[in-house]
Parts: C-alpha cells; structure tokens; sequence
C-alpha cells in the first residue's frame, strides 16, 4: 500500500464492468459508481495517468473501454482529459492487470492504484499480488463506494439493483474457479480469449442462470412430497 499522505499516483487503473442489461450501449450502474469515484479521487490526488485496458473491440458495438472512457471524460476536469489512456484488449479482470503491469513497467511508474467496486476489489488485490509479487511496488487500492458520499442515490440504487445481485454471483463463481490449484487463474484466462466480448454476453448469462436456478428450486420445492411423520396405528 502507498502510504496515506502520499498524494502523487502516476497511474491508477480504472476497471471496467458490463453494459445495462436492459439499455444498449448504456454503462451499468457500477461503471457509473467508478466514474463519480475517479472524479472524487482526481480532487485528493495528483493523478497523473488513468489506464483502462477492458473490452475487446467489436465490430458490432464500441468495446465497453470506450464508453467507460467517453463518460470519465464528461465528469474530470479538463486538465486530467489527456491523461486518460484506452487500451481496449481486454476481457477479465487477470487481463486488465496484466496489461497494466505491462504499461507501467514500460513507462517506468512506480506510484500505481486500481479503483473496483467493493465486491470486486478482494479479487483485485489478489491478483495484484500475484502479478506485481517481483515488481514489489506499493499499490493503493480504492473502493469506489467509500470514495462517495453516502447519501447518494446512485449508490442505494445500485445495492437494490439487479446488476449487483448479478455481479455479487459473478465474483463467488469467478472465485472458485480462482481457488483451483494450478489450473484455476490459466482457465480463466483461456475461457477470456474465447468469450464473446466484454460487457455483453456475461451478465446475461449470469442472469440466465439465477433465473434458471431460481425457478428450479420453485419447481423442486413444489413438487416434493410433504414431510409426513410416520405415525403408529
């Protein structure tokens, strides 16, 4: 960790999430959340680069880095507008940092951060300390919640929201995978090549399956026979 009175970070990478379910090309509310954080974190420190290295470009739709981008730009002041640095390539959270570790090792920058949402940001340090383990750099980690006020709505409105139940089974799945010796972080990073691009497909899917574990646990409950006590004539 940096230390606290250390306002000078030459980089801090911003994490990107999925886009609404319901709305095209329209960020989820927890990419919103990271927005109103950086603006925050751009008040308290010198920030002097702001790497975002998510989604893979498509030809269909914008990789989700480029919206991510377009609404950092439309929140920072304008001194911080060519400080913004898009490296659309990737698909997971391993991609994200490793590209990172890649740019900052590059440029030589020593004073680094990641901003996450907090039910991501377990897995976030994690993987940074398995990446930048021979580097031994101090990272500072931000969670985007504790960078905004309390009693803002967007806030309340995402911990109702769909999309945080959706991302909260996400990290408890992508966990696991995580915790497989030896094959566990190399699966991830292959089912990422493959997948279809970042931002799109994933929260469907995780909501298909909610869905479709929600209604077979109706269907099971309804369809059990009645626990009846045997009684002796």
């Amino acid at each position: 960790m940096l230390k606290s009175n250390s306002k000078e970070l030459d980089s801090i990478l911003v994490h990107a999430y999925w886009y609404d379910i319901e709305k095209k090309n329209s960020l989820d509310l927890a990419n919103k959340i990271q927005v109103l954080a950086l603006k925050n974190i751009c008040k308290k420190f010198d920030v002097k680069n702001v790497i975002i290295s998510a989604g893979k470009i498509s030809q269909n739709q914008p990789a989700i880095g480029y919206e991510l981008k377009r609404q950092i730009l439309l929140a920072i002041p304008k001194k911080f507008h060519n400080r913004i640095h898009l490296y659309p390539s990737q698909k997971t959270t391993i991609g994200e940092i490793k590209k990172f570790r890649e740019i900052c090792q590059a440029q030589n920058w020593k004073k680094l951060a990641a901003l996450g949402v907090s039910l991501h940001i377990p897995r976030i340090k994690k993987n940074f300390s398995k990446f930048f383990m021979e580097d031994k750099t101090p990272i500072l980690f931000f969670e985007a919640e504790k960078n905004l006020s309390r009693a803002l709505p967007i806030l309340q409105k995402y911990r109702n929201s769909r999309e945080y139940t959706l991302l909260k089974f996400n990290e408890q799945i992508t966990r696991k995978i995580e915790n497989v010796p030896l094959i566990g972080t190399p699966l991830l990073e292959i089912a990422g090549k493959f997948s279809i691009e970042k931002g799109y497909f994933q929260p469907k899917l995780i909501a298909w399956i909610l869905d479709y574990n929600y209604i077979s646990a109706i269907l099971f409950k309804h369809n059990q026979k009645p626990n009846v006590p045997n009684v002796k004539k």
